[in-house]
């Protein structure tokens, strides 16, 4: 017994689930790895005044914190003051958390009662430090004997702060593990991104692309939060690493918001949900002038605001979208649960300033990042099958549809050429018949009046299949399409009145004309349209009843030819089917004819920009041809 087959997006979300698990335990490994602190306590206070300095510091009151201490979104500095252990141990290390904060100043007690000032961060040079770690970091000796404090003056936006002082050896291992980490997801992202344009080379689906424009503008950004850049790049350059950290962050952010609207798209979501998608590319020039003019800063805080929001609009779209797949839905709401929990267990403490002991808040970038990633290529992944599924369900039908055509093609190249021999076969008897039965008329012209109406009957017999053939050659030059009525400008009352008189039936007709219709039509087309119209009523009326034949024109850019019949022994046409091909009234079997007449007829008043039209009135059948003038 077969075993149903596992659809490829989920084995991929099931692996993406597995991977982003194992990537955050990679992560917090470094992050989480218990080290030897000399810290006993640690407290801050908030200058929010921004007059505090290292002279009255001593004197504020200071408030204890274990884990990271979040302080929401601030630029006021925030001392920290840090009571350490005495230690005999030479090499220590002052480390500041996380590697991105942007001004410390760190004040080190001496043996003099003084204090020495060193400064770090992500706005100076990495070449100055005397440190060479990531992290801000300055060495410090304790007292070998009694405790000591260290002050701390941070200035930084939107970031969970922490501080510990281990050992130099301690601290090189903490940097090469977290270069070892940092490392691990640049590459795992610039290979993403390199698969991601080999698809749309493969693909031109334009949403790769921007897939892989995405995941590099996001390893930038991460490169420079990381301070990967700053040791690497640019080690020589005052602020310029900050600012440049500021604009990938903004450029991320408006290519993000770019991706997800092309992938919210891909759904059918409410138009009012993604119009939120605008205000980010709406603010970014006044964002990127905000960085370059001296309030980086506060561009950067603006920028979180916006992705906070725009999380918020991705939960209502994945609650309220709707798509035929499943898997792709399941996907897309899978995703938003994530992100929106892990924004829900990063962004609340540190907007409601609640403190912790989750160290990984000093990084939520890296994992919150890479599982964009997975989940958007498991979702581009799910789209691209779609549209092979899609495209090769279009080929096949594509297929199946030539090789029907193709086969018609045949039948109708074997049936014409059936066709032209059995017009070549029959009309040789059918001339010998006539010219028999007009001799045999001539010959027995004083004969008894039963055999010249048996001879008559023969002749009309002869004239019946002659037009059914002739018509049927009429219909096979229209469908073949070499048909070309030549366009001349007609008088159509003449034309018609001509048409009636000379038609053996032309007592039953009673024509109703303008004096002059001048129309641009096909002259002999439309004498053998009428022809055919004409020839139906007088077959299919009663014997000797009226065939009003009528021509009018409702405006100025067409006009109608109506004939109209009083309904015979045979009836009513199926209005559905009386311009059907072969169509014939179940009562009409005793007549000639293979139902070809009306079928030609609309065929030509359509090839010549017009149509025919059937309606009943009353107990009258009533043709119209509709022409433009």
């Amino acid at each position: 017994m077969t075993q149903p087959a596992r659809s490829p997006a989920l084995s991929l979300l099931v692996v993406s689930a597995l991977l982003f698990v194992a990537l955050g335990w990679l992560f917090s490994f470094p992050v989480n790895t218990p080290y030897q602190d000399l810290v006993q306590e640690r407290a801050y206070f908030e200058d929010t005044s921004n007059t505090v300095t290292i002279d009255n510091i001593q004197k504020q009151t200071f408030t204890p914190f274990m884990g990271p201490l979040f302080r929401g979104n601030n630029l006021d500095p925030v001392w920290l003051r840090l009571t350490m252990a005495p230690s005999r141990q030479p090499n220590w290390v002052v480390m500041v958390q996380p590697n991105y904060t942007h001004h410390v100043d760190v004040y080190l007690p001496t043996a003099q009662g003084t204090w020495v000032q060193k400064i770090v961060g992500s706005k100076h040079a990495f070449s100055e430090k005397e440190v060479d770690t990531l992290a801000p970091s300055v060495r410090y000796q304790p007292s070998a004997t009694d405790s000591s404090v260290v002050y701390i003056k941070v200035v930084t936006p939107t970031t969970p702060i922490y501080a510990r002082v281990i050992s130099e050896t301690e601290s090189a291992v903490f940097d090469s593990r977290l270069q070892m980490v940092g490392g691990a997801f640049v590459g795992i992202g610039f290979l993403v991104a390199m698969i991601s344009l080999m698809v749309y080379t493969a693909t031109k689906d334009s949403l790769w692309l921007l897939d892989a424009v995405y995941n590099l503008s996001g390893l930038c950004a991460l490169a420079l939060l990381l301070g990967l850049a700053s040791r690497f790049v640019w080690p020589d350059r005052d602020n310029w690493v900050n600012q440049s950290m500021v604009l990938a962050n903004l450029v991320h952010m408006a290519i993000a918001t770019a991706v997800y609207y092309r992938i919210f798209k891909l759904f059918e979501v409410p138009k009012w949900l993604l119009w939120h998608a605008y205000v980010p590319w709406a603010l970014m020039p006044l964002l990127i002038w905000m960085a370059f003019t001296g309030y980086p800063d506060k561009s950067l805080a603006v920028n979180n605001t916006l992705i906070l929001s725009g999380n918020f609009f991705g939960v209502l779209i994945a609650i309220f979208a709707k798509h035929k797949d499943k898997y792709l839905l399941y996907a897309l709401r899978f995703a938003y649960f994530v992100l929106t929990a892990f924004t829900v267990w990063w962004v609340v403490p540190l907007v409601l300033k609640l403190q912790t002991e989750n160290f990984s808040a000093l990084y939520p970038n890296l994992p919150l990042a890479l599982f964009s990633v997975f989940m958007l290529m498991l979702m581009l992944v799910r789209n691209t099958q779609l549209k092979i599924q899609e495209g090769v369900r279009t080929e096949i039908e594509k297929r199946q549809v030539e090789y029907e055509l193709q086969l018609a093609r045949k039948r109708h190249e074997e049936s014409s050429s059936f066709y032209g021999m059995l017009m070549h076969e029959v009309k040789t008897p059918l001339s010998t018949i006539r010219m028999a039965v007009s001799n045999l008329e001539n010959a027995l012209a004083d004969q008894d009046e039963v055999v010249l109406r048996r001879l008559k009957r023969v002749q009309n017999s002869v004239d019946n299949v002659d037009e059914v053939l002739k018509r049927g050659v009429d219909v096979d030059i229209l469908e073949q399409g070499a048909l070309a009525p030549e366009i001349a400008q007609v008088n159509v009352s003449a034309l018609v009145q001509e048409v009636c008189r000379s038609h053996p039936k032309h007592r039953r007709l009673k024509c109703t004309l303008p004096e002059l219709l001048m129309a641009k039509v096909d002259r002999q087309l439309l004498a053998l349209m009428l022809i055919n119209l004409i020839d139906n009523a007088v077959k299919y009326s009663p014997e000797n009843t009226d065939i009003p034949v009528i021509l009018l024109q409702p405006d100025v850019s067409r006009w109608e030819l109506c004939v109209r019949n009083q309904a015979g022994p045979v009836g009513f046409p199926d209005e559905a089917q009386v311009f059907a091909k072969y169509y014939r009234a179940e009562l009409a079997i005793s007549k000639s004819g293979m139902g070809l007449g009306l079928y030609w007829v609309r065929g030509v008043a359509r090839r010549m920009g017009g149509d025919a039209l059937y309606q009943r009135d009353q107990q009258w059948v009533v043709f119209k041809v509709c022409l433009p003038t």
